[in-house]
């Protein structure tokens, strides 16, 4: 009888090591996924909520996507700041795994002027030339055209190139012009990476 209860107890335990393995929320399970996080702490109020609101979007809708879900998972955010005249621009690289055949990848960007403590989005380059998305598109075909990688998908490299607010909404300002970027699926499949281009000012003519 002792033996039969023996065995009982420990097949009790097991199960409890077990449900405390994988339960949400147990301290175990946070080895499971890894959260890796990199991002400026600037001198502008406006500025820091702007880059802590792009954080705390994807970190929240990480946590909440590995809830049932988190082994191998995880979240990395890097970035790369530029400081040119008033202005400094941010670009976030955010690699997302949460399931799946692959990875996610995203691009965020932010353009801050120092200044007049504004914002600048590409509303506010269209705003200063009327034909600038259309010179985007133009240039960005042109340019992309002449590599033998895009040959056998133009069709996508159109639909990614239209002239359109969306298409050229990812773009930092630099010492070297204004660079676009362009996402992994938007002129070109998942597998080919991440695409920009560098225009000079008298293309973009903001400041």
């Amino acid at each position: 009888m002792k033996l039969i209860l023996l065995y009982v107890i420990i097949f009790l335990l097991s199960l409890i090591l077990i449900f405390n393995k994988y339960s949400i929320g147990d301290d175990n399970i946070k080895k499971e996924y890894d959260i890796r996080i990199k991002y400026p702490n600037t001198n502008y109020k406006d500025l820091n909520i702007a880059i802590n609101n792009i954080i705390n979007k994807y970190e929240v809708d990480f946590k909440n996507n590995i809830l049932n879900m988190n082994i191998g998972y995880y979240l990395y955010i890097t970035y790369k700041d530029y400081y040119y005249k008033d202005f400094i621009s941010i670009i976030f690289n955010i690699s997302y795994f949460s399931g799946g055949a692959h990875p996610n990848y995203y691009i965020e960007t932010i353009n801050y002027n120092i200044k007049t403590n504004e914002f600048i989005t590409i509303n506010d380059l269209v705003k200063n030339n009327n034909n600038l998305l259309y010179d985007l598109s133009n240039i960005s075909r042109s340019y992309f055209k002449k590599k033998s990688a895009f040959n056998n998908i133009l069709d996508m490299l159109y639909e990614g190139t239209k002239p359109n607010i969306n298409n050229f909404s990812k773009f930092t300002i630099s010492k070297n012009g204004f660079t676009f970027y362009f996402e992994r699926y938007q002129i070109a499949p998942y597998y080919y990476g991440e695409y920009s281009l560098t225009v000079g000012n008298n293309i973009v003519k903001y400041y």
